[in-house]
């Protein structure tokens, strides 16, 4: 560190430092080197992560709020009963949804949904571990279903989930929907993300029916919708395969 120091100008002497200010030198001096090693000690660290702008998208279930998921009801006869007077299929399922930019509700620029099928099977050859005796395979069935989001104010509306697929029983399973948005604000885009399930049927479980049509439990007495969808499939001759 180079120090200019000031000099003091005395009559018939020579410039001379001022004895006052060397102990205002010796500070200053022995800052410089202690900053010396400071600073590159400080050029070293990681830079803290900063907090960025966000976009929350979040769902939620309508068809069945206790098992907190969407349910969609292909109206297929079940094995060994006659078939019904009237349809059972109901292939809508329903979502609220809200989307916010840093608390603000705003409607999104983009929203596209993704839905991927979860597949039941018995390993045999590719077992991970000895005791696997059952694996889910996820298989994307995107394809089969129609997304429709309608708001009724920036940001607050519903999700409509349509099946545009076929009324077979291959189809009967537990899916993951996952909400994807994007917001545009000047230059900057973000995103956001949300996840929920749809459970596919052939058919009702309870057989009660109200009068209006609407089946206020369609999954009857099952815990969840794999297990519903299982019994369905092993009713309808498609049992848990082999890989």
């Amino acid at each position: 560190m180079l120090v200019s120091f000031p000099l003091i100008e005395k009559e018939g002497q020579e410039k001379k430092l001022d004895k006052k200010i060397l102990p205002a030198i010796a500070s200053l001096l022995v800052l410089g080197a202690l900053l010396s090693l400071v600073v590159p000690a400080f050029a070293q660290m990681p830079a803290l992560a900063i907090a960025g702008p966000t976009l929350v998208v979040r769902t939620i279930a309508e068809d069945d709020q206790i098992r907190k998921t969407g349910v969609i009801i292909l109206g297929m006869t079940p094995p060994g009963l006659p078939e019904p007077p009237f349809s059972t299929a109901d292939w809508l399922a329903q979502f609220k949804i809200s989307i916010t930019y840093n608390g603000i509700a705003v409607n999104a620029t983009t929203l596209y949904c993704q839905v991927i099928e979860k597949d039941k099977y018995n390993p045999i050859k590719d077992q991970q571990f000895p005791a696997e005796n059952l694996k889910t395979v996820p298989k994307d069935q995107s394809g089969l279903f129609v997304c429709k989001w309608r708001s009724g104010k920036p940001g607050i509306g519903v999700l409509d989930v349509y099946y545009v697929g076929t009324a077979a029983a291959e189809y009967i399973a537990d899916y993951v929907l996952v909400v994807s948005a994007s917001y545009t604000i000047g230059r900057t885009v973000v995103y956001g993300t949300d996840m929920q399930d749809i459970c596919v049927l052939g058919w009702r479980v309870t057989p009660s029916i109200q009068d209006d049509g609407f089946q206020f439990d369609p999954l009857g007495s099952y815990v969840s919708c794999e297990d519903a969808a299982l019994a369905e499939k092993d009713a309808a001759g498609l049992g848990i395969p082999w890989t």
